[in-house]
């Protein structure tokens, strides 16, 4: 598995996929007329957002396309993930390298699957979660730091390719996030006629309390609502390379003379 991310992931071209989301999140405090909150209410799509992803020079950036989603809710913008498409199978495997990794099980695939288990504490983490509230009064609440995580690393035993990761964020109490997971799957895909291991699938889900603005007859104030879930399933594909070709074609004009024709593609 070392050998494949030194030896492989740098020999990646330079290239772009599309990534369609579809985002899931519990119903909001009140909208179920049988009284119930979000916690007992299953959770339900909100929206589809689609976007071209690049991976270039070892980097993840995003080109968004227009999206069709509900208005965002009080609540927040929604589930938001960075590098789940570029940095984040290196992140993870260098950071389980130098903390504590374990041999877990076995799984049946066309070839056997060997699953290790990590666990990163914060000091030695690359791993960022962020809370930021779209009201100008919860502002106050808003949080960004490193967290320590935990998780499962899936490689075929044959050539060490990574074909599955999961990073589950170990969170300090009181923080107004509570669930912060990811999950990526990996699968063979062409890029410019050749075979390479790219991210074909993602899911992160987050769990933390809805923030609520009370008032009374001395004003107002803040104070968190019942948890909400969110889950973004995430659906990578039409993968392409940043390459030009060339090929010169033979033309004839009316049997005339002989002209040569170059199509770029």
């Amino acid at each position: 598995a070392v050998d494949y991310l030194v030896k492989v992931l740098p020999k990646l071209p330079n290239f772009f996929a599309t990534r369609v989301t579809s985002r899931y999140e519990d119903p909001l405090p009140g909208a179920d007329r049988a009284g119930r909150v979000g916690t007992t209410a299953i959770p339900h799509v909100v929206g589809t957002s689609k976007a071209v992803v690049l991976y270039r020079d070892g980097k993840e950036v995003v080109d968004a396309a227009p999206t069709k989603e509900r208005k965002p809710s009080l609540q927040g913008n929604g589930l938001e993930t960075k590098g789940t498409f570029g940095p984040i199978l290196t992140t993870v495997i260098v950071d389980a390298a130098h903390s504590e990794m374990k041999f877990s099980h076995w799984e049946t695939d066309d070839t056997p699957i060997a699953v290790f288990r990590y666990a990163v504490p914060k000091e030695k983490a690359h791993y960022q979660v962020s809370f930021q509230s779209i009201q100008a009064a919860t502002k106050s609440l808003d949080m960004q730091q490193q967290s320590g995580y935990h998780g499962e690393v899936a490689i075929d035993a044959a050539t060490g390719t990574i074909v599955r990761i999961t990073v589950q964020a170990d969170l300090d109490p009181g923080m107004p996030i509570a669930r912060a997971d990811i999950m990526v799957e990996y699968g063979a895909v062409e890029i410019g006629a050749k075979k390479y291991f790219c991210p074909v699938r993602s899911v992160a889900l987050s769990r933390g309390p809805t923030i609520l603005s009370v008032k009374d007859k001395f004003g107002g104030t803040l104070t968190y609502g019942p948890e909400m879930t969110r889950l973004n399933d995430v659906a990578f594909g039409e993968y392409h390379v940043f390459r030009a070709e060339s090929r010169i074609l033979p033309a004839y004009d009316d049997g005339a003379e002989n002209k040569c024709d170059i199509a770029v593609q």
